[in-house]
């Protein structure tokens, strides 16, 4: 028999990377409870993502997708304004406005609301005034324009406004009752002006249409038609209200 060893033994002392193949590799969060088999593997933490602050979490819109402001509401309510303005000074004096253009000679107003003199010439004065005022709207790129510090919409809108201004001045210069001369024709050009500004400043808002770009460019360009037309019979009617009034005519229209 072999006789047993009394003393102490050693122990061969294992390699420790010769069984690092064979190990499955052990995933954070798991025990040995649920290596062995003992008990479930506990469900894995969802990640939480890090809050944001509230400019981060709120997209802003496109620039794309947002409408042009056109404008139209501050001239709404300018034509509004100008309107019952009008109407008041058409009733202050409804007695003489009332009456057909040959009778008005003999009517006691006639002597200031008529368009050449008194109170009718500072109206038309002053929407002639409007009109060359209203023109210079390419000063807006100026250092003069600049100085005001109005934005592109902001120096629109004050262009309709004051066209719509210039309008209201024109018809209570000839006394709510137009003639077919070259004052007629100027105010009937101012309207149709003024109509075209507004389909122009509609049709560009409009973004997503595929022909609005023509049809903007066609509305500017009869736009533009029409405003030289509105200063040429403008200064051929002042010319010739002048041109009268020197020979003391007072039915210049």
């Amino acid at each position: 028999m072999t006789p047993l060893p009394t003393g102490p033994t050693e122990r061969p002392t294992p390699d420790p990377g010769s069984h690092r193949s064979t190990l499955a590799p052990v995933e954070p969060g798991i025990g040995p409870a649920e290596l062995l088999g003992d008990g479930p593997a506990p469900a894995r933490p969802t990640p939480v993502a890090p809050k944001t602050s509230d400019s981060q979490e709120t997209t802003p819109a496109s620039p794309l997708s947002r409408r042009t402001t056109t404008g139209l509401g501050v001239t709404t309510v300018a034509a509004l304004v100008c309107a019952a303005a009008l109407l008041a000074w058409q009733r202050a004096y409804a007695s003489y406005f009332s009456l057909a253009a040959p009778e008005r000679a003999f009517a006691e107003e006639h002597a200031w609301l008529r368009p050449a003199a008194g109170a009718g010439l500072a109206l038309g004065i002053g929407a002639a005034a409007v009109v060359l005022l209203n023109i210079t709207l390419p000063l807006r790129r100026t250092s003069i324009g600049r100085k005001l510090g109005l934005s592109a919409p902001q120096w629109m809108s004050l262009h309709m406004v004051m066209g719509i201004i210039a309008i209201a001045l024109a018809v209570a210069h000839a006394g709510f009752a137009p003639r077919d001369t070259a004052g007629g024709r100027a105010l009937l050009a101012m309207a149709c002006l003024a109509v075209t500004g507004a389909l122009t400043r509609i049709v560009t808002s409009r973004r997503r249409s595929s022909a609005a770009p023509r049809i903007a460019l066609a509305l500017q360009i009869l736009h533009r038609v029409l405003a030289i037309a509105v200063v040429t019979i403008a200064a051929a009617h002042i010319a010739t209200a002048l041109r009268y009034a020197s020979v003391g005519w007072d039915g210049v229209r």
